[in-house]
């Protein structure tokens, strides 16, 4: 059994018992004699806190931010295609421009838009970890 703490302040889990704060925000950690059994955790050793899987509600936001950032771009560079072929089919006016717009416009609309179910998700798991956090610090405080 491997004993950790928990942050109160950004639920990082600390393995060092004897370490005073925090490692990611530099608060205070609660000292060892007011730490509750229920904070003492189980680890595989091949397994630990720190995996990728940690604060996973954080990367689902930035998978969506990315998810975005890669449609936006991809619409661009798309329209800007479609207009560049356009221009090498016809002497005169450019009919492609037209559709080449729409599909920058369009498509970064819909990058965007689409980012917004998984960005959600994401926070959906942070603030249920933060509902369980507080839900253990409530419960610790009660039993004294």
């Amino acid at each position: 059994m491997l004993k950790v703490r928990e942050c109160p302040n950004c639920h990082t889990i600390v393995h060092d018992y004897h370490q005073q704060y925090c490692p990611k925000c530099d608060k205070e950690l609660p000292d060892s004699k007011q730490t509750s059994p229920e904070f003492d955790l189980e680890f595989d050793e091949s397994v630990s806190g720190e995996s990728m899987y940690a604060h996973i509600g954080v990367k689902i936001m930035t998978l969506a931010k990315v998810t975005a950032w890669i449609g936006i771009i991809a619409s661009m560079v798309g329209g800007l295609l479609v207009m560049g072929i356009g221009s090498q089919m016809s002497y005169g006016n450019n009919p492609m421009i037209f559709p080449g717009v729409l599909i920058i416009l369009l498509g970064s609309l819909g990058a965007w838009i689409g980012s917004f179910t998984l960005y959600g998700f994401g926070q959906l798991i942070e603030h249920a970890a933060t509902i369980e956090s507080l839900a253990k610090e409530t419960n610790t405080l009660l039993r004294g």
